[in-house]
């Protein structure tokens, strides 16, 4: 209900209440005053009609002319008797008559007394006596009522003109008060929205109303907005600088497209002070990048060469460098500045230097205004720290993410494809063949005794001598042939289009080109070396990538024990062989899942500077007859016969069970498949085994891994968010190794990664490659918040090696081979 309306109320109440009150008093009076006239008219008849019976008295009258006498006088409203002596109950004697009033009756008693007159006629009597008494009862309702009619109708006929009245009064006074009131109201209103008060003045005045206490009230209002608004703009502030912090989160997705987020904070910013311009220059090592400058509207072509010439005399004083590459963009393209806009144009910067890793680097703001606010101050400084510090990021982040790139594909020794990417390839040409319906051949190439190279001439020789044999083998393979370096000394080859007389034909070349291939050694002697090579044909002897693979290692290891220097391609008989084989592990992998036969294994993963332990790697083996068996012998069957999800559920459990019964308080590191983790069911079940079993969920670590790919991103990364959403954590196997691993880190909040171990390897060796692709993961790592684990540390050197590089936590046989019992202890004291 609005605030005239009350008044109104109000006031028509009192006007009500007032009116009632004396109304009341008015009609009480009047009432008495027509009450009064009726008794005053009352007695009157009861006097007429006494005058009238005495003188019928005195003329003689008997007792029954006397009653036909009174009756004459009988109506409707008056009632007239004659009561005896003996009758008479209760009369005083000193009054002539007495009134009294029952309801709306009025009862008018008159004494006849013996006078001498009356002694003539009657005898027994003397002067005074009581001769009887005459009642008139006199009914007052339907006089009384039509008074109260009467009365009631003539007060409520004179009332309305005053109510009419206080009702326009009443309306007058609330239409002044409502006008002030809601132009408060509005100003409240719009108030509300931060950035109407912070824009317009008019909201902090408000106009006079002639009302005393409304006044005092407006001006506290006034003051108050004032004060809302000091808070309004330093909330936008801190919104800017909050919303400056979100969008400048360093992600691959950032990294990418830094330059669109540099844009769109040129626009951000612009609602707080207006800038022409911002521009960044970094050196990152030797590499100097390019010179971004970023103008909201289109700057004039004399400008655009002040502005180069402004930023080269800056970084030239501080940095004594003069190569520069400028780089216009534009963000608002079709809008352009005149040249009024630069009368007043001057930059503010800030710079970064830092030794290592080496960066230098400036960015500036083009601002037009004489004076900032004390607010824009602030706002153009956390612009320029937090550009400097997001983009001297990325620019580090970039140059070793380059390297990354072409290592997440490539061996590090040789250049040729790795094990990861082969596997990739292989897939996909096994999908093709099927497609268009051709055979492919699969070789697998190892070279017959090269440890006796290392042994002999040590690992920089060896590495050196792959180097050569796989530009060796980079010249013989066909254009369209795909060439990879699957580990050590082992290579392979897949060869489109190509049956098996082609592919033997191809094998027959390596090996009498070989014969050819010499090295020279350290001591100036000459070296060279065999090969024996397994062959196998899509899709005659495998339909899957991993059955083809299998089959051609088998049979190059078949080549090494029938003397070595071989090409072996499957028989009848060999193809028999193999496929019982996979049958033989299909039952075993059966047993395995029913009787439940799946056995944790654990290999501690310690704290490089502390020598504390961290966590476990849960690694799952089949116990049969008192036998062990090793993961890779099961795995891939276990995964085509769709067991795998609940072969991790068994050894999760046993895992959790272990846990529990030996109150372990480290973190769990599970490998898991992408696919496993996208099943439904997956998160109910492993948050029951979590609440079974009392694990902190926070301490479980999923490893992603690569033994199968998941094509739809988008579906894994809800099912990871619900899982982290729950506590768990996640990790990144084999970082680096291939394109999954940089498709992992891009999509989802990773906790860690595990670096591929053949970089690893290759620190302990000093190889360069090794060592830098090394730095550039921890750098990044670093720049992304992800802890950083390394596998197949052998080695005490090795381990001290990865301390200096940053590396957090390892894992290895130097630190623990894995084993069916938790470790308990630190690695100090257990080495």
């Amino acid at each position: 209900m609005r605030l005239h309306q009350k008044l109104l109320i109000h006031t028509l109440l009192g006007y009500f209440l007032l009116s009632l009150i004396l109304y009341g008093f008015l009609f009480l009076f009047i009432k008495n005053y027509f009450e009064k006239s009726l008794i005053f008219r009352s007695q009157i008849e009861a006097k007429a009609i006494f005058s009238s019976l005495y003188q019928g008295m005195l003329k003689g009258f008997t007792r029954e002319e006397l009653d036909n006498f009174l009756r004459i006088f009988q109506t409707d409203k008056l009632k007239v008797t004659l009561e005896k002596p003996s009758e008479v109950k209760e009369i005083p004697l000193y009054k002539e008559y007495i009134i009294t009033k029952k309801g709306d009756t009025l009862y008018i008693k008159y004494n006849i007394t013996a006078t001498k007159m009356c002694l003539n006629c009657h005898r027994g009597i003397s002067e005074g006596d009581l001769f009887g008494v005459l009642v008139l009862e006199n009914s007052l309702k339907e006089d009384l009522k039509e008074i109260h009619q009467t009365l009631l109708l003539f007060l409520l006929f004179f009332s309305l003109f005053p109510l009419l009245g206080v009702y326009f009064i009443g309306k007058l006074q609330g239409k002044k008060f409502v006008k002030p009131i809601e132009e408060l109201k509005e100003r409240i209103r719009r108030s509300s929205k931060f950035d109407e008060l912070i824009e317009n003045e008019d909201l902090l005045t408000s106009s006079k109303t002639g009302i005393y206490e409304f006044d005092g009230l407006l001006e506290i209002t006034d003051d108050f907005l004032r004060k809302v608004k000091e808070l309004a703009i330093d909330r936008e502030l801190f919104k800017f600088e909050l919303s400056l912090l979100e969008k400048f989160i360093i992600t691959s997705e950032f990294i990418r497209d830094w330059k669109y987020y540099v844009n769109n904070l040129l626009i951000e910013v612009n609602k707080i002070v207006e800038i022409v311009s911002i521009f960044a220059l970094f050196y990152v090592e030797e590499d100097l990048f390019d010179t971004e400058i970023f103008w909201l509207k289109n700057p004039t072509r004399s400008f655009k060469e002040d502005m180069e010439g402004m930023i080269r005399k800056i970084f030239l004083e501080k940095f004594k460098i003069n190569n520069f590459n400028f780089i216009h963009n534009v963000v608002l393209a079709d809008e352009s500045y005149s040249e009024e806009a630069f009368k007043n144009f001057y930059l503010k910067t800030k710079s970064l230097i830092l030794e290592s890793p080496k960066i230098g680097g400036i960015v500036g703001i083009g601002l037009s205004h004489e004076k900032l606010t004390s607010t824009q101050e602030i706002a153009i400084e956390t612009v320029l720290i937090s550009l400097l510090n997001v983009i001297g990021s990325i620019r580090a982040i970039n140059k070793y993410t380059k390297e990354l790139e072409f290592y997440a594909t490539r061996d590090p020794l040789t250049h040729l494809y790795n094990q990861r990417t082969f596997w990739e390839l292989l897939e996909y040409e096994v999908e093709r063949a099927k497609r268009y319906n051709y055979k492919f051949a699969l070789l697998i190439v190892d070279l017959d005794n090269f440890k006796l190279i290392n042994d002999t001439y040590g690992h920089s020789f060896g590495d050196e001598f792959l180097r050569e044999f796989a530009k060796f083998l980079e010249e013989i393979k066909r254009k369209g042939d795909i060439l990879a370096r699957y580990g050590g000394d082992e290579f392979t080859l897949i060869l489109p289009l190509c049956d098996l007389t082609q592919g033997v034909s191809v094998a027959e070349r390596i090996k009498e080109n070989l014969s050819n291939f010499k090295i020279e050694a350290p001591d100036g002697k000459p070296v060279f070396l065999t090969t024996s090579i397994g062959i196998a044909i899509f899709p005659d002897h495998g339909e899957t990538s991993k059955d083809l693979f299998t089959l051609a290692d088998t049979l190059m290891y078949k080549a090494k024990k029938e003397g070595k220097n071989k090409i072996v391609y499957p028989t009848a008989e060999e193809i028999l062989s193999y496929q019982k084989e996979i049958t033989d592990t299909i039952l075993l992998v059966k047993e395995a899942v029913e009787n439940k036969r799946i056995l944790p294994y654990f290999q501690p993963i310690y704290d490089l500077k502390t020598g504390e332990l961290f966590g476990c790697e849960v690694l799952m083996r089949i116990e049969i007859e008192d036998e062990v068996i090793p993961a890779q012998r099961f795995i891939g069957i276990a995964e085509s016969m769709g067991f795998i999800m609940e072969m991790d559920f068994i050894n999760m459990e046993k895992a959790l069970s272990l846990a529990k019964e030996t109150n372990y308080q480290g973190y769990f590191f599970f490998n898991l498949s992408p696919k496993v983790l996208i099943v439904p069911e997956f998160l109910k079940k492993i948050k029951e085994l979590v609440k079974n079993y009392s694990f902190p969920s926070e301490k479980i670590i999923f490893e992603l891994t690569e033994r199968e790919t998941v094509k739809n991103l988008t579906l894994l990364e809800k099912f990871i968010r619900n899982l982290q959403d729950y506590g768990f954590k996640f990790c990144i196997d084999d970082f680096g190794a291939g394109f999954s691993s940089f498709q992992y880190i891009k999509h989802f909040i990773i906790d860690f990664v595990k670096i591929e171990g053949d970089f690893v390897i290759g620190l302990s060796r000093e190889a360069l490659v090794d060592l830098a692709i090394i730095e550039s993961i921890v750098t990044l790592c670093k720049g992304l918040n992800i802890k950083v684990i390394a596998e197949y540390v052998e080695s005490e050197e090795l381990a001290s090696k990865l301390r200096d590089f940053g590396v957090e936590f390892g894992q290895g046989f130097h630190l623990g081979k894995p084993s069916p019992q938790l470790p308990l202890t630190s690695f100090k004291s257990s080495s």
